[in-house]
């Protein structure tokens, strides 16, 4: 059978039942039939404001990786938990690569092209730092090969873009290097508004992958370089000369190469670096340096070409497994 390229699944439930404890939920639910259709089934830790007093009954239930036979369980048994929320959910997408250094590649690739709209920059987190190491559970240490990881959006805000490159952990034989790419979202109101999931019985009937798209889409943007507009720029052409656009995609181009700028990401990193570099340099600034320095952020999104790509397949997968 033929291994698939990429795989849509449910990565982490977890699901808030604010009148029961944990010994009440256990009791009341097969926990030991079901943890054998999902990675891990257990209790997470409740915050301060969801046990202010001995009083008050609650518990958060979390899965990782269920299973579609446990959906299905969840559904026939969602009265045993009598009210609850899903609180927070994970919905990942993982790219197969070749090996780990194409996984490498391709994420590299993601981060160099993907842009979160409103949001000016993603930040890079360095698994590396000992603080996140004492954290990393020797599962964690055996799947991560790369110590990089993207977060489109701050980790605090409600939904927010992820991914790294890992060892594949879905429903395999065997571990595949991969490119994990995934929307997190926390509290029962943002799941409902953006994934339209309420209750169990909507997670069966989840399409994961248009869920997927139709958030790329609408939070997420793909930026090309415009040669041309950018290479007007770089000849000092006025607003109303006209000059020949060959010449100004020529001149664009091997800008770029001499820089070693493959994106619009890349492109405007560089701006922002040498608006920074010629703020703080002493002496005189060169006709260049004026220009740069004095170039506002809506002039440099002009050098941007906005592309549609609802599905990341189609702009990432197909021009890196060539």
């Amino acid at each position: 059978m033929k291994s698939p390229k990429y795989i849509y699944y449910i990565d982490y439930l977890k699901i808030y039942c604010p009148r029961k404890t944990n010994k009440q939920l256990e009791k009341s639910l097969p926990l030991s039939k079901w943890r054998s259709h999902a990675d891990k089934i257990d209790f997470a830790p409740l915050q301060k404001w969801q046990n202010y007093n001995r009083h008050f009954k609650s518990c958060i239930l979390e899965i990782v990786r269920p299973s579609n036979k446990l959906l299905q369980m969840l559904a026939t048994n969602e009265l045993l938990f009598g009210k609850y929320h899903i609180c927070y959910m994970e919905i990942a997408l993982d790219i197969f690569a070749r090996s780990e250094a194409h996984a490498e590649k391709m994420l590299n690739r993601i981060a160099k092209t993907l842009t979160r709209r409103y949001v000016s920059v993603h930040l890079p987190f360095d698994r590396s730092n000992l603080k996140y190491e004492k954290k990393k559970s020797p599962e964690q240490s055996e799947r991560f090969f790369s110590d990089i990881a993207y977060y489109w959006g701050l980790r605090k805000n409600p939904t927010y873009f992820a991914s790294y490159a890992a060892y594949s952990k879905a429903y395999l034989p065997e571990l595949r290097p991969a490119v994990h790419l995934e929307w997190r979202i926390r509290h029962s109101s943002e799941i409902s508004e953006k994934a339209g999931v309420d209750e169990f019985r909507d997670l069966l009937a989840l399409d994961l992958k248009n869920t997927f798209s139709s958030l790329l889409q609408r939070f997420m943007r793909f930026y090309t370089i415009n040669h041309e507009k950018h290479g007007r720029f770089i000849l000092n052409a006025k607003p109303r000369v006209k000059i020949d656009p060959v010449k100004a995609v020529q001149a664009s181009q091997e800008f770029c190469s001499v820089h070693g700028i493959e994106s619009y990401a890349r492109l405007r990193h560089f701006y922002k670096h040498e608006q920074e570099r010629i703020a703080h340099k002493i002496g005189n600034w060169s006709s260049w340096e004026r220009r740069v320095r004095h170039m506002s952020d809506h002039y440099l999104r002009s050098f941007a070409d906005e592309t549609d790509a609802p599905n990341i397949l189609d702009s990432i997968y197909s021009d890196l497994t060539v």
